[in-house]
């Protein structure tokens, strides 16, 4: 079995510390219902964890956690879909000025 990096052992101290400081929160009920209701669905978890590895540039394990969320907004996802074409121009003119803005030279 092969040893973690110091970056993937960070990105997993940082999770857990995340995790506790949620379920820290979830259990003394400091945020009203309706935020609670959606920082602390499940659902949520695998992309949160994400964004600690993207953060510590442990890219292959931020990629496989955001998969897994992706698949359980599973039908999220398929309803945000099914009105891409609505979506397509603003975000085709969005990616332009990013390739545009990135291919400046400093």
């Amino acid at each position: 079995m092969a040893e973690l990096s110091d970056n993937a052992k960070k990105g997993w101290a940082f999770t857990l510390i995340m995790f506790g400081i949620l379920f820290f929160i979830k259990q003394t009920s400091i945020l009203p219902t309706t935020a609670e209701n959606l920082i602390m669905d499940w659902h949520n978890y695998p992309l949160y964890a994400a964004v600690i590895f993207f953060i510590v540039k442990e890219l292959k394990i931020a990629a496989v956690l955001t998969g897994i969320g992706l698949l359980f907004h599973g039908a999220e996802v398929i309803k945000l879909t099914q009105n891409l074409s609505h979506y397509m121009w603003p975000l085709l003119l969005v990616a332009a000025g990013v390739v545009l803005l990135l291919s400046i030279k400093k």
